[in-house]
């Protein structure tokens, strides 16, 4: 029994004193192209250009942990959204392929373009997760995101002067992200 007791704590003291080849804090930023985005007003389907900003940090070479923060860059399609995304590497050479999973908050704006005559608006903030796919190259990184969002009420008061009518409709923002960015940290650490 000491010796197979013995074996499990030599086995955790091995595994916890694992060295990285890689540095552990990682911060990536980029932009893309969201597409599937709902309109609210014309009831199709719409694409923007985002920007990303993601620090993350690894828990071992092939494992990191991190916190994505992604935004339209046109205002007529106000929409943002922060998370919390883990990745799986499957390589430690140059080219390091990923595979991950994350989970946020979204919200989305119609707009001030989206409806004319508004006295106010409201909308939800919601729940989503993004599976994720792409690659490390240098301190280049390629990104694949499918956001799943669950629907998110928006409610539109027009003035009172045009009849102050109030309309409820659910918005579904699902979308496709495909992304370019750069990193800084989480290279490769130099051999003494």
């Amino acid at each position: 029994m000491k010796h197979l007791t013995f074996s499990i704590l030599l086995s955790l003291v091995s595994f916890i004193s694992y060295g990285q080849e890689f540095r552990k804090v990682k911060v990536n930023f980029g932009f893309g192209q969201g597409s599937g985005l709902e309109n609210y007003h014309q009831r199709g389907s719409v694409s923007t250009a985002l920007i990303y900003l993601e620090p993350s940090y690894r828990l071992k070479d092939n494992l990191s942990i991190g916190i994505r923060f992604e935004g339209s860059l046109d205002p007529s399609k106000n929409m943002g959204n922060y998370g919390i995304i883990g990745q799986y590497y499957f390589s430690n050479k140059a080219f390091r392929p990923f595979a991950g999973l994350g989970v946020g908050m979204y919200h989305a704006s119609i707009g001030q373009g989206a409806y004319y005559g508004y006295g106010s608006r409201n909308e939800e903030t919601t729940f989503g997760l993004y599976p994720r796919l792409g690659f490390d190259y240098g301190h280049l990184s390629f990104l694949i995101d499918l956001n799943l969002v669950s629907k998110a009420k928006a409610t539109v008061n027009s003035p009172v002067d045009q009849g102050g009518q109030v309309y409820t409709d659910y918005l579904n923002y699902n979308y496709l992200s495909v992304k370019a960015g750069v990193f800084f940290g989480g290279g490769r650490k130099k051999s003494k």
